[in-house]
């Protein structure tokens, strides 16, 4: 884990270490701020800088930088199952396994460009290959670490945060296309930011730039199915689990104490119960302290008995975090001016919270759920399946078991997913408006300025992206949602932000659900493995029989652990000064975005408490908020470079817990 930018080409002769990294090396002090730790390559046609945090050395992935001859490696990587990856390069190309820079070093002599396909693990990296005149970039299939580029002028730059791209791009202008998106959550393929000219590389993607010209880029990953999963019945498919499970957590633990997020649902409630299980049989495991949130008596998120149960039953070393104090993000409306996106994480306050709290018991890394959704989840789609098929018979039982009665709700359910993309597209013709038609669309904002997405061209492009990427792909309405889920650039972006705010809180953060093993598991296995009836993640019970007690993995009558209540609570006690604020001088408006006057209406319904539109208004608060703060740049010789020392506004919400 470290940050780096690194700059190929016709461009790497123009520029010092130094000035890529702005005044007080700014541009990439989030990713690491220890001076002495700093280390340049400067080579005729390449210059890399790569940065680290002091605590960062003892979590193993090595130094940031690692040049073998012809290779120079950028890496901001925590590699996973490194043994394997040892064996199978052991004899076929030089190693120094003491650092991730150095593996993927290795890789790429053996297997090339295709390197990428042998990596497990949570990575972003460039590598320039002189003696080819290749650039090689690569970011992880989840998504963990960020990776942006820019190219022009006979050379590109590649880097962890966007900050030293817009130093060598001479700060671009804003992009109010991908304003467009941040506002609306309508992510695209994930390779849009916020300056124009610079791309994020999707997760799951590599880059190549030969020289000259622009670069390529190309997905590498999708799941697969592996016949060895695919077979058996649901109890010997969550034996497997339980293993798989077990090895991707106990391969993302410290070298030090480990601290893991823990509700008292399926996902996390899995992973700490398979390294439970494996602590049985392999007691030498490193410690591990459960956190978990405390929500008010009553309120949908408490799920305090099933925590406390999975306590006495596995004796955890448990602390509680109170959520009441704990405010929605950090400073003035989410301002982010260490935000590398518009758009907030709209529970930043408690994730910081929790990374706080594992670095005060001595942790440095943090363990969480994140992914069980994506990978487990299916809900009622696969219905429409049984529609398409004529199973009517089965179909008819389905419904009747789930409460479903009317026409309506048949139609919603199990007629309209199976009908194809390009009828609904011509429903819209004729009937002159939008139809929902895809995973990821919402109706817009009432502020919103009408038609935008249209006339932008978002819509357009993303379901042109949605037809290559996932429904040419798939073969049915299950496995089309199912592909979107393991691929949608929300939930990536989401997994980005998350490491970035846990990072600048002193801690690394690792998603044991987010592991290449577990996601094809996942794919390999039928629908009714993950939802029979109203159960959901039917096959992650079974992994947890005989480990976690019957009462907390059996299915519950009504849907426990969601936070709205928190959110809510919170958004009102915190947000509602600063949505007037937005109001007044809206950048947002001046760019021909939003209405004030609609988003003033809409911010007095929300004062009197009508929640329909609460979280686009959160959203659009936010990204205005962030536009605010990019205004607040220092002009200096050879670029720019945000300011550190900007003084804060007259009104704050509750105070972030403290940063290490």
């Amino acid at each position: 884990m470290s940050g780096f930018v690194l700059v190929a080409g016709s461009e790497a002769q123009r520029w010092e270490g130094q000035a890529l990294l702005g005044k007080g090396g700014g541009a990439l002090a989030a990713r690491g701020d220890d001076p002495a730790l700093r280390t340049e390559v400067r080579g005729g046609d390449v210059l890399a800088v790569g940065v680290r945090h002091h605590w960062e050395t003892a979590l193993g992935s090595g130094p940031p930088l690692f040049v073998d001859g012809d290779l120079v490696v950028a890496a901001d990587a925590s590699l996973y199952y490194r043994e394997d990856l040892v064996d199978r390069l052991r004899g076929l190309a030089p190693m120094e396994p003491a650092s991730a820079a150095s593996l993927i070093a290795a890789a790429y002599r053996v297997f090339g460009p295709d390197c990428v396909e042998h990596l497990e693990g949570d990575f972003a990296f460039a590598l320039w290959d002189s003696s080819r005149r290749r650039l090689l970039a690569a970011r992880d299939p989840f998504g963990i670490r960020s990776l942006f580029h820019w190219s022009g002028r006979g050379g590109i730059v590649v880097g962890s945060l966007p900050d030293p791209l817009r130093v060598v791009a001479g700060d671009p202008p804003l992009d109010r296309r991908d304003l467009l998106r941040a506002l609306t959550l309508f992510h695209g393929d994930g390779s849009g930011t916020p300056w124009q000219g610079i791309r994020e590389l999707p997760a799951g993607w590599c880059l190549e730039w030969r020289g000259q010209g622009e670069p390529s880029t190309r997905r590498y990953w999708y799941p697969a199915v592996r016949p060895e999963w695919s077979g058996g019945g649901v109890s010997e498919g969550g034996a497997i689990l339980r293993q798989v499970i077990g090895d991707a957590t106990a391969e993302r633990m410290g070298p030090g104490r480990t601290a893991v997020g823990m509700s008292g649902g399926r996902d996390s409630t899995a992973m700490v119960g398979a390294l439970e299980d494996r602590r049985r049989r392999v007691p030498e495991l490193p410690p591990l302290t459960v956190f978990s949130f405390q929500y008010p008596e009553g309120d949908p998120g408490n799920e305090d008995e099933f925590v406390l149960e999975i306590d006495g039953a596995l004796g955890l070393d448990l602390r509680w975090l109170a959520t009441e104090s704990m405010p929605l993000l950090e400073g003035a409306a989410g301002e982010g001016r260490r935000r590398t996106r518009p758009e907030p994480q709209p529970f930043e306050g408690q994730n910081r919270a929790l990374a706080a709290a594992a670095r005060d018991v001595g942790a440095r890394v943090v363990l969480n759920g994140n992914g069980g959704d994506n990978l487990f989840g299916l809900g009622d789609v696969w219905m429409a399946d049984l529609f398409r098929k004529g199973r009517w018979i089965r179909l008819r039982r389905e419904l009747r078991e789930r409460g479903y009665r009317s026409v309506r709700q048949m139609a919603d359910v199990c007629i309209r997913p199976a009908l194809p993309l390009g009828l609904l597209d011509g429903a819209e013709l004729l009937l002159g408006r939008r139809i929902l038609s895809r995973p990821w669309e919402s109706r817009e904002a009432p502020w919103l300025i009408p038609g935008a997405l249209e006339r932008e061209g978002i819509l357009q492009d993303d379901r042109e992206s949605y037809r290559k990427e996932i429904a040419s792909r798939t073969d049915s309405v299950t496995e089309r949602i199912r592909l979107w889920a393991f691929l949608f650039s929300g939930f990536n972006r989401n997994s980005s932000s998350l490491f970035d705010m846990n990072l600048d809180e002193g801690v690394e953060l690792r998603t044991p659900f987010y592991d290449r093993r577990v996601a094809d598991f996942a794919w390999s296995r039928p629908p009714h493995d993950l939802n029979r009836g109203w159960e959901q993640k039917v096959i992650l019970r079974h992994a947890m029989e005989g480990v976690l007690p019957d009462r907390v993995i059996a299915a519950r009558p009504h849907r426990t652990g969601t936070s709205d209540g928190y959110f809510r609570r919170a958004a009102q006690r915190e947000f509602l000064g600063y949505a007037r604020r937005a109001v007044e001088g809206s950048r947002l408006a001046d760019m021909g975005l939003v209405d004030p006057r609609g988003l003033a209406r809409a911010v007095d319904r929300w004062s009197d408490g009508d929640l329909t539109d609460e979280l686009f208004l959160f959203v659009a608060v936010c990204v205005e908020f962030w536009l605010r703060a990019q205004d607040e740049v220092a002009s200096w010789e050879g670029g720019t470079t945000l300011l550190t020392d900007v003084t804060e506004p007259a009104v704050t919400p509750a105070a972030a817990p403290p940063r290490g």
